[in-house]
C-alpha cells in the first residue's frame, strides 16, 4: 500500500534539513521531496496537485505553501517505513498544522476548497480534479500527517 508523509516548514532551510535527516535515516532517496508555493501555482502545479492528500488538509497545506511555508513530502511502500518517518519529522521544527489553521481561521481564512466556473456557470470543485487520500489517523500527529492513497473511482 502507498503512503504519503508530510509535515509543513516554515522555512527552506528547515524543511531541507529535515529531509536530509530523513533520507540519511530511511532509504526514501528519491522518494522524498520540499514543495513550496511555485508547487501550488504555476508551472509545477502537478507536483501538488498530485498528492494523495485528504479533502479536509489540502487547503490548510495549500495555505501554508501560500503564506511561505515549505512542505515535505515522502512517498513510502511499508506502513514501518511511514511509521519511522512520523517518528522521524516529529522531532524536527515542522509546524502544528491543527494550530496553524486556527490561526489562520481567527484571521478570516476560510478552508473550503475553492471551485472554477465553467462556460454553463455550473462550478467544479477543484478538490475533484485532485488526487484524494485518506488521512491514517493511527500514524501521524497535527505535525506530520501520513496519507494512504484511495482507489480511484473512476
Amino acid at each position: 500500500m502507498s503512503r504519503t508523509v508530510t509535515a509543513l516548514y516554515d522555512t527552506r532551510a528547515e524543511a531541507e534539513a529535515a529531509c536530509e535527516r530523513l533520507t540519511s535515516e530511511v532509504d526514501v532517496e528519491g522518494r522524498a521531496q520540499v514543495i513550496d508555493n511555485n508547487s501550488v501555482e504555476g508551472k509545477q502545479r502537478s507536483t501538488f496537485s498530485t498528492l494523495p492528500l485528504s479533502r479536509e488538509d489540502r487547503p490548510a497545506f495549500s495555505e501554508g505553501l501560500r503564506r511561505g511555508g515549505f512542505m515535505l513530502c515522502a512517498q513510502v511502500d511499508s506502513d514501518e517505513d511511514a511509521d519511522r518517518i512520523v517518528s522521524i519529522l516529529e522531532q524536527t521544527s515542522s509546524v502544528d498544522l491543527d494550530e496553524r489553521q486556527k490561526l489562520w481561521r481567527d484571521d478570516g481564512w476560510q478552508s473550503e476548497p475553492r471551485s472554477e466556473q465553467t462556460d454553463d456557470d455550473e462550478p467544479i470543485r477543484l478538490d475533484d480534479l485532485l488526487h484524494v487520500g485518506k488521512r491514517d489517523v493511527r500514524s501521524g500527529s497535527p505535525k506530520v500527517r501520513s496519507y494512504v492513497r484511495e482507489p480511484s473511482s473512476m
